[in-house]
Order: C-alpha cells, then structure tokens, then sequence
C-alpha cells in the first residue's frame, strides 16, 4: 500500500495572508459584499426595491403602502433576471431602475411616491408588452 504525504501547511497569520479587517479574521462575512438581487429579500425580509428607495417598514401597509407597486416591479427584475436579460446584481438592478426612471422623466422627480409609481407602472407595460412578443412568436406559426 503506498502512502502519499501531504505538504505542511504553514501557521500563516492574516495580516500576513493580507487580511486586515477584524471582520475577515473572526470568520465573519465582510459587510460590504453585496449580496446577489435575488438572495436579497430572503436575507433582509424584503426586497431590494425597498432599500433602494428608502421606504421603510411601511412600504407593505394596506393603506398607503407601496406592496403592489414593489411587487410589480420585482416581478418585472426577476423575470428580466430569469430570462438572463440583466445580471442578478444590485448595481445591475440600479442601473436598470436608474434607465427606466430616465425613460419616464422621474429621473429628477424627488417624490418617491411618483417615482414609484411611474417607475412601477412602466415595468407592468414592459411586462404586457413582453408578453405580446412572446405570443406573437409562440402562435405565429400555428
């Protein structure tokens, strides 16, 4: 039977291993690592759209709240991001929301309630519009 041996791994500190933050040596996640669009939600209990926009715990209130517009415009993200059309990144969902908000002259508007709602009724016409498309195709031929 042979035996086959193994190099010994040195005893390497992490300043010397080039990690210097207090987080990164304690076996924490460094807080700057951004997490992926659709791992946001289940890690932080609400969509990413929420922090974007800075809305708070109240963006899910039935009277006043923003759930139906934040959902229209996740689905909207999650399909483009499915379909392989817009990374699944935070700075691609900016990005993204950030050309759509430019499209619908809300790029200046400073009222979140309008932005929203712009930013959300135009995802929703993307989306019917997407839809036609994919109709279209799908009974072209038959």
């Amino acid at each position: 039977m042979t035996a086959f041996k193994t190099p010994a791994t040195p005893d390497i500190s992490p300043s010397e291993r080039g990690l210097t933050s207090s987080n990164e040596t304690h076996g924490e996640v460094d807080s700057k690592i951004e997490l992926p669009y659709m791992d946001y939600e289940t890690q932080n209990g609400h969509p990413y759209i929420v922090d974007l926009y800075e809305l708070s715990d109240n963006w899910k209130d039935e009277l006043g709240g923003f759930g139906e517009e934040v959902a229209t415009i996740d689905s909207y993200i999650k399909n483009k991001i499915d379909l392989g059309e817009i990374a699944n990144s935070q700075k691609a969902i900016k990005a993204e929301l950030k050309k759509i908000e430019k499209l619908t002259g809300m790029d200046k508007e400073e009222r979140v309630v309008m932005k929203l709602g712009n930013v959300a009724a135009y995802t929703k016409f993307l989306m019917e519009s997407d839809n036609i498309k994919f109709n279209v195709r799908k009974y072209k031929n038959g």
